[in-house]
């Protein structure tokens, strides 16, 4: 049992390391940042432009983006937030995540250059462009209880138009994550409470984000740097070494053998100065060559650049000098090897 002052100390030590890697992480990080971008430039080519919408105040729209589509959302009259959520179209259990965002960054401001992740450590969308740099990841949106508080009176809120977007893609409340606020210049004070900082709201300012998921255009040892969202302030852009070939996998067979003796299966212990899987328990491998007749059943099993086509055996006298006999309720205590418990599993030893 640890004392009460040992656990201060051990909870001191993380925190002191914790500070230590955000220091590092925020020091290094804004030297790899574009500047904002300038209020009215970056203009969209008519061209390129797919759809256009002006979503009204307290309403809601939905957008598919396809990967390398961009969407830019403007707070033409400098008093709008615009609350955002999304899904992976193809398997929509993959959805933005924002605590994410935060923790891999080492940051919670949101401006160009920055990333939105996915709760599966991908990137969802790049910001390419962005004016202000006042978005929020740790608020959220507006919801009926705090409506009644600040206008005396429920109205149109946040998750009410989530709730009512999310059922025309067929989905519900479990899947709503937290979401990104744009347009919300929230800081946090010296006393830990978050401020809101009326004084950096624009007309005119935008964020234009680049959808990413599945967007492969960055290869190693192949750039495709002409189709690169960030290309233009790219600080490796046109680098890379060659691209590794990955190693071709091995085809081995083995044999190993299956004795039972009652409610107990023969098992051997690694030997503990093993440089690989030290200590575990496994089934005996078996040396001469055996019948096909002889062969209860194969299993597959794969270690690193190694596919194994086991074959396993019925053994009746096992060497004992080499292992133990092990009580069936006793087995799934031990550190099995991988392969052991797939061979315990496929003759119904283990679940």
């Amino acid at each position: 049992m640890l004392s009460a002052e040992m656990k201060r100390e051990i909870s001191q030590a993380n925190r002191r390391r914790y500070e230590e890697l955000r220091a590092a992480g925020q020091e290094a990080t804004p030297k790899g940042l574009p500047d904002a971008t300038a209020l009215g430039a970056a203009p969209i080519a008519p061209e390129a432009l797919i759809s256009s919408e002006e979503v009204p105040a307290d309403w809601y729209t939905t957008v598919r983006l396809r990967r390398g589509e961009a969407l830019r959302i403007i707070d033409a009259s400098g008093r709008s937030s615009v609350s955002m959520i999304g899904w992976r179209e193809e398997d929509t259990s993959e959805r933005i995540n924002c605590a994410d965002t935060v923790k891999v960054q080492w940051s919670a401001a949101l401006s160009k250059g920055r990333v939105i992740l996915s709760d599966m450590g991908r990137v969802f969308v790049s910001i390419v462009e962005d004016t202000c740099g006042t978005h929020d990841l740790m608020v959220g949106g507006s919801t009926p209880a705090s409506t009644l508080a600040t206008f005396g009176a429920a109205s149109r809120n946040t998750h009410e138009n989530f709730l009512a977007a999310a059922a025309k893609v067929g989905l519900g409340l479990r899947d709503i994550p937290p979401c990104v606020t744009f347009f919300a210049p929230v800081s946090v004070d010296a006393a830990g409470r978050f401020l809101w900082n009326a004084s950096r709201k624009r007309p005119g300012d935008f964020n234009q984000a680049i959808m990413e998921l599945g967007a492969m255009v960055c290869v190693p040892g192949e750039p495709l740097c002409r189709q690169c969202p960030i290309g233009t302030f790219c600080r490796t852009r046109g680098r890379g070494g060659p691209r590794s070939s990955k190693p071709k996998q091995r085809k081995v067979s083995s044999l190993h053998a299956l004795a039972t003796r009652g409610d107990s299966v023969f098992l051997i212990q690694r030997h503990a100065g093993e440089n690989l899987m030290a200590g575990m328990w496994e089934l005996p491998a078996v040396d001469s060559p055996v019948r096909s007749s002889e062969v209860l059943f194969t299993v597959r099993h794969s270690i690193t650049v190694t596919d194994y086509v086991v074959s396993v055996v019925a053994q009746s006298n096992p060497p004992l000098a080499n292992g133990t006999w092990v009580k069936y309720a006793r087995v799934n205590k031990l550190p099995l090897t991988g392969l052991a418990k797939k061979i315990l599993r496929k003759a119904n030893i283990i679940e």
